[in-house]
């Protein structure tokens, strides 16, 4: 679930709790709860005023890509995502 979480505020830069479950396709009290752990580990941040949402914070988006690279080599896709890239 971080894995996915970290990806879809990569790709939006914004996000709202209820954008988030419905783009990860879960609950949204399953992703409420992500989050607040992910902000206590200063992964990503709560913005309200303007601009109301999640985002990542620096520490948020290497994890993401720590995590990423994780799954790649975990499924062996690594080559087969490079060569396409």
């Amino acid at each position: 679930m971080r894995l996915i979480l970290l990806l879809l505020l990569r790709l939006k830069a914004f996000a709202t709790t209820e954008v988030l479950a419905a783009d990860a396709g879960v609950d949204v009290a399953l992703v409420e709860r992500s989050m607040v752990a992910a902000e206590s580990e200063r992964l990503v941040q709560r913005r309200s005023g303007r601009i109301v949402g999640w985002t990542l914070t620096a520490a948020g988006r290497r994890r993401g890509q720590e995590l990423l690279v994780g799954e790649l080599e975990a499924s062996g896709g690594r080559g087969a995502v490079t060569d396409a890239y």
